[in-house]
């Protein structure tokens, strides 16, 4: 696209950045023991259109950028609906909603009185995080959603992040402008979930 728009120098500056931004990630988590990692599942991603908990991704981006335990990584598929049953086993400590699908998750979870027992809702260990996929990615929002999810799951290893002024700083190098606070006004933005209404 750089050569085409004749503005390679320019690729090679975002290129760079996600580059090391990436690699950021990857150092401040890819030490972190197994056994120190809580299980956690992503539910409400869009597909085609908004859904709810049972909307996942097994490889969801901003989770394999933190070497997060996704407990839907087993499914080996870009996307997958599953049962409300396996989520209940799956049991995951932490769970985080896209804001694209919430409220269809928070009908899910008000309908479904089974999901009560499961471990993150018990412990009210539920996050949301920004939408990035309505039939292109957002690949700013993919970065800025897993520094959210690192601190969340990782808070000694992001203690230096604001998850809000890490998500400008990215918007404002690779779209010039820091919009964050518009996306949050439109979706919610990094917010603890309270589920007792």
């Amino acid at each position: 696209m750089g050569i085409i728009l004749t503005q390679e120098q320019r690729a090679e500056v975002l290129i760079s950045y996600i580059d090391a931004t990436i690699a950021d990630l990857d150092v401040r988590t890819r030490d972190i023991s197994n056994h120190d990692k809580p299980s956690c599942y992503i539910g409400g991603i869009g597909y085609r259109g908004a859904h709810g908990i049972t909307s996942t991704e097994p490889d969801y981006a901003p989770f394999e950028f933190v070497h997060a335990d996704n407990v839907a990584r087993s499914l080996k598929q870009e996307h997958a609906f599953v049962d409300i049953e396996v989520i209940i086993e799956w049991d995951p400590d932490v769970l985080f909603i896209d804001e694209g699908g919430s409220q269809l998750v928070m009908e899910d979870i008000a309908n479904q009185s089974v999901l009560a027992g499961v471990r993150a809702l018990l412990q009210g260990r539920v996050y949301g995080v920004l939408p990035y996929n309505s039939y292109t990615t957002n690949y700013g929002t993919v970065l800025a959603d897993a520094y959210y999810i690192g601190s969340v799951l990782y808070p000694q290893a992001f203690s230096d992040i604001d998850p809000a002024m890490k998500a400008n700083e990215i918007y404002q190098t690779l779209l010039g402008s820091p919009v964050y606070q518009d996306i949050q006004m439109a979706y919610g933005g990094f917010i603890y979930l309270h589920m007792d209404g």
